[in-house]
């Protein structure tokens, strides 16, 4: 069994912290979502309910919007860039990224993660392969609980715009195999 986890393509409205805020796909992210899936073989998709994600997958069939998908509500922080939320808040955001703080209305890492690994669980638990279009932090999320990682690790990973991270999964063991990951 396969799982292919893949990000969203670039969005209008530029690099920010967009976990709610429901923007669209460029042109040059919907092809980079393209591009990235040539050669995939789909079958069942799952996909995040936000525009980003689900403007791309309604089209290729089957698709089941899982709302446990989206990305992680940044509350206050949501639509800020990186820039913009360090230079008033560069110790809560270091906090933040040790699980240690949660921007005001938003959703806790806990939480994030409880609501992550339940979605990990319902697709192992499908035993088919599976295309999941969703977000970086999702696809972070369900590295760190497949390999274990701390928190503060997941954030290492590089995740571009249209990534496909591909993941074999043993039926029998239950081992899980990290067999691609593409970034464009």
């Amino acid at each position: 069994m396969k799982i292919t986890l893949m990000r969203h393509g670039e969005v209008e409205g530029g690099a920010k912290y967009r976990g709610v805020t429901d923007d669209r796909l460029t042109a040059k992210g919907l092809i980079q979502m393209q591009q990235a899936v040539e050669g995939v073989e789909i079958g069942v998709v799952w996909s995040s309910p936000l525009l980003r994600c689900c403007e791309f997958a309604e089209p290729l069939g089957d698709v089941e919007i899982i709302a446990k998908l989206a990305e992680i509500d940044f509350g206050d922080w949501d639509g800020l860039t990186y820039e913009e939320i360090v230079k008033s808040n560069a110790e809560k955001m270091a906090l933040f990224h040790q699980q240690k703080y949660t921007p005001p209305n938003g959703e806790s890492l806990r939480e994030f993660k409880q609501r992550v690994e339940e979605v990990w669980l319902a697709l192992v638990e499908r035993n088919e392969d599976i295309l999941v279009v969703t977000h970086a932090g999702v696809i972070r999320m369900i590295l760190k609980i497949v390999l274990g990682l701390k928190f503060q690790k997941v954030f290492n990973f590089m995740i571009g715009y249209g990534c496909l991270v591909v993941l074999k999964i043993d039926t029998n063991s239950g081992f899980v195999q990290l067999e691609q990951v593409k970034n464009l």
